[in-house]
């Protein structure tokens, strides 16, 4: 997907709806000091969800194994001040924290995997995420502070920065509902009804 400025936000969420996921969910930037980098891995025990900001100081939270048998909501919220994580509306971090970056404006935003940071390797990412999405949404503002009940599905406005719902297949293209209209490309993904995995 496109490159999203996180540095530039004075707030954001991105949260998402998964099922069994293990490893990386959204990934900006590539690892390795100073480049900074946002992201959320789930799912995968010692893992974190958070960025780094000036020379690769990390501003993260260290997640517990999850669910595997059901669905979840995830949610990393930025309100200014302030990182919180949330699972299924439950508040399970918060910490003052400076916003990320800078961010290197060039770098894609990955979804199930992350860029490779070496250079001498052929593969152009690596830890590639495993599980079930239905849902993506990045928006340009703090939407959860406090305990809330996750919308069953999302839906796009001004604030919207992308809006995928994983419901409308297609096999070369990830539609963006967002005004953005960042579209994204697919690679070895496999379409399956949200019914049959839940």
């Amino acid at each position: 997907m496109d490159h999203i400025p996180f540095d530039e936000l004075d707030a954001f969420t991105i949260e998402a709806w998964v099922l069994g996921w293990s490893q990386r969910l959204v990934y900006q930037g590539k690892e390795g000091d100073p480049e900074n980098s946002v992201w959320l891995t789930w799912g995968s025990p010692g893992w974190s969800i958070g960025w780094e900001h000036g020379d690769g100081l990390d501003d993260r939270y260290r997640l517990e194994k999850t669910s595997s048998d059901r669905w979840e909501h995830i949610a990393l919220v930025f309100d200014g001040t302030t990182q919180y994580v949330f699972v299924d509306g439950r508040k399970v971090h918060e910490m003052k924290v400076p916003k990320p970056g800078p961010l290197v404006k060039d770098r894609k935003l990955l979804i199930g995997a992350q860029e490779n940071w070496d250079d001498s390797v052929a593969e152009t990412v690596r830890r590639n995420g495993t599980g079930y999405l239905a849902a993506l949404r990045i928006s340009s503002k703090a939407i959860y502070t406090a305990p809330f009940t996750p919308p069953a599905r999302f839906s796009a406005d001004k604030s919207t920065e992308l809006c995928y719902d994983l419901s409308r297949k297609d096999d070369k293209t990830l539609f963006d509902l967002s005004a953005k209209k960042r579209h994204g490309t697919l690679h070895n993904l496999v379409w399956i009804p949200r019914s049959r995995v839940k």
